[in-house]
């Protein structure tokens, strides 16, 4: 078994400079892999195919803003004492991830091949699949597009070739730090994981002769949650 990964790596830095720090990078890729796969071709198959980490697209956003609220910010620049205290020296940082779905297969529901190993091919359905069809949560890929291979014969579908649903993720903090009498420091925060409560969605069930074929059924980025913290460092 053998892997190969290629990539064009790129970031995007913007270091310390009005409060701002932002950093972005970018990463188009390929995975594939050679492995022994009995579901092709029993216990001597193998098969060269994309891999199941084969995650062609990731964007990743990061940044940190120092809100200029406070004594010589922009606002509230002459601010003193209590005001300031409270008011001034907020930050909020904020990740944004999207990146590809991951990979599956399609594959039967039954031994067609008559060897014992599960999770066999179909083929290609040579007349295509439905003219009408239209992606939907419970039909996420076509099925008619496949058909089961010939009784005693391996499916010619490769592994890994449809995609799951697109990974968004959007988390955003906001925090200070209060500066005590005797060097203490108490320290606010406020996190929020998927901040938009986007949802994305898992890959679906991949059993074309199932009844319950290409359905979602799960997600893969939680619902937003949000968490406070305080730390007292003295």
């Amino acid at each position: 078994m053998g892997a190969t990964y290629e990539s064009l790596q790129t970031k995007l830095e913007h270091r310390t400079g009005n409060g701002l720090t932002g950093l972005v990078s970018y990463t188009w890729s390929k995975m594939e892999q050679e492995a022994q796969t009995p579901a092709v071709g029993g216990n001597l198959g193998y098969e060269h195919t994309y891999s199941p980490y084969n995650v062609p697209q990731n964007l990743a956003i990061s940044g940190t803003y120092e809100i200029p609220v406070g004594h010589g910010r922009a606002f509230l620049s002459k601010s003193k004492g209590f005001v300031d205290a409270v008011l001034g020296g907020w930050q909020t940082q904020t990740i944004i991830v999207l990146r590809s779905g991951v990979p599956y297969t399609p594959v039967v529901g039954s031994d067609v091949a008559n060897t014992g190993v599960g999770s066999q091919r179909p083929n290609l359905n040579p007349a295509g699949g439905s003219p009408t069809f239209q992606k939907s949560l419970t039909k996420w890929f076509d099925p008619t597009g496949y058909v089961a291979a010939p009784q005693y014969t391996y499916g010619t579908v490769k592994a890994n070739t449809l995609e799951s649903d697109l990974h968004r993720q959007y988390d955003a903090s906001f925090f200070k730090n209060f500066h005590l009498p005797g060097e203490s420091v108490l320290s606010f925060r406020a996190e929020a994981f998927n901040i938009s409560n986007t949802t994305s969605f898992s890959a679906p069930g991949a059993t074309i002769t199932s009844s319950s074929c290409c359905a979602v059924t799960s997600t893969s980025v939680p619902s937003r949650d949000i968490q406070f913290a305080l730390k007292y460092d003295f």
